[in-house]
């Protein structure tokens, strides 16, 4: 910025933790400390409720909430012997659902068979399903689609930011 002939260089420090939506809203909310924030800027997916914004806004503190939507959500496997990509495993959005709602358990179930003939896995080998603790847009976003695509196995109530068990 130039103010005459003089430029101007104003130094600023941004310090950020990447610490998930559901941990980031509660630091920016001050939830635990009446409303006063431990933060002031927060960014996450998650839309923030009308409760909390009511209780935020009548402390004066105020907040200026930006929506927007950036980012991407992978899900990965350790299956032995399975290439990624071309030729890798194969999962219809509802026995991805399965395998996160524990109703498929195994890598040599029928219905993930039925989407890879050549799977040649040993039987019963666990599909162990690795997930965060904490609140997440991604969880969310996640959770969100599993519904969207199949309702019948992930109902309404499991679309969550955190995943209990």
């Amino acid at each position: 910025m130039y103010v005459g002939d003089v430029k101007c260089v104003l130094t600023c420090l941004f310090v950020g933790m990447w610490i998930g939506s559901g941990q980031g809203q509660t630091e920016f909310l001050g939830k635990d400390s009446d409303y006063i924030p431990y933060t002031d800027f927060g960014a996450g997916d998650i839309p923030m409720s009308n409760e909390d914004w009511t209780a935020l806004d009548s402390t004066q503190n105020g907040m200026l909430h930006i929506p927007f939507v950036l980012g991407a959500i992978s899900v990965f496997h350790s299956v032995p012997d399975v290439p990624n990509g071309p030729g890798g495993l194969n999962l219809t959005d509802c026995v991805l659902a399965k395998i996160f709602k524990r109703d498929i358990t195994t890598w040599d179930n029928a219905e993930i068979l039925e989407n890879n003939p050549n799977l040649n896995v040993e039987e019963g080998l666990r599909i162990n399903v690795a997930r965060r603790v904490g609140g997440s847009s991604s969880t969310k976003s996640l959770t969100q689609y599993l519904h969207k695509s199949c309702p019948d196995v992930w109902t309404e109530d499991l679309v969550v930011s955190v995943l209990l068990r």
